[in-house]
């Protein structure tokens, strides 16, 4: 059985720095986390986060879910990079 989690479940967990996959699937692509930008990225420069925000909107972005891909494999969140910024292209 797949395990989900929505996007507004993992920013809670991201801001409340408890465990969060370290791997997950969105629309069939496999996408792992990335502590220094605290985002989910599949190739360098290409974040998960960043790209449903940027296409969906926040409203519909925050209710996507993703496919859990390692549930057993978690590390500790760091600390949020305030100087990091989003830009949509």
């Amino acid at each position: 059985m797949k395990k989900t989690i929505k996007i507004i479940d993992l920013f809670k967990k991201i801001a409340n720095s408890e465990e969060t996959p370290y791997k997950i699937i969105y629309n069939n692509v496999e996408y792992t986390y990335e502590y220094d930008v605290q985002d989910y990225w599949k190739e360098e420069h290409n974040y998960l986060f960043e790209k449903l925000f940027c296409e969906n909107g926040t409203k519909i972005a925050l209710e996507i879910e993703v496919e859990i891909l390692d549930e057993e494999e978690f590390e500790d969140i760091k600390e949020l990079d305030n100087n990091f910024t989003l830009e949509c292209i």
